[in-house]
């Protein structure tokens, strides 16, 4: 699926000022189960996407992406992380939006999905979350 670069510049910029912490609705809880799995972690499916909000409300992490696509609704959406944290105060974990898109149009669609993280978690204490393509380290509090 082709896109052009300046489709990003254009549509990004918006998005993301169009975004706030509270556009979520933090009532439907998490959906989808994230896992720590390194394998998947990095061979999984990984179609170009725009992360444009992410939140955490106790195990459940909302994440508000955005993708070339007809509607999304074919979308195959997942969290994958790291095996492997940082030996770092918090400790870290990678992690990543898994997205495969086979949708051939040329829409600019977002969506939100939430994740039940508690795979995410480090003995002892909080984790510093590092989600690929999100410019801040996320705190997922233990």
């Amino acid at each position: 699926m082709r896109r052009t670069n300046w489709q990003f510049l254009i549509v990004v910029p918006f998005l993301l000022l169009g975004c706030k912490a509270n556009d979520f609705d933090l009532s439907e809880g998490c959906v989808v189960l994230a896992q720590a799995d390194s394998g998947l972690f990095s061979n999984g499916p990984n179609d170009n996407h725009v992360i444009n909000n992410v939140q955490i409300d106790g195990d459940c992490m909302f994440i508000e992406f955005s993708a070339g696509g007809c509607s999304g609704d074919s979308w195959a959406v997942e969290l994958y992380g790291s095996e492997a944290t940082t030996f770092s105060e918090p400790p870290q974990r990678s992690i990543r939006l898994s997205l495969l898109d086979a949708e051939e149009c040329e829409a600019w669609i977002s969506k939100s999905v939430s994740f039940d993280i508690s795979d995410f978690k480090v003995a002892g204490g909080d984790v510093l979350l590092n989600l690929q393509g999100y410019e801040d380290l996320i705190l997922y509090p233990n």
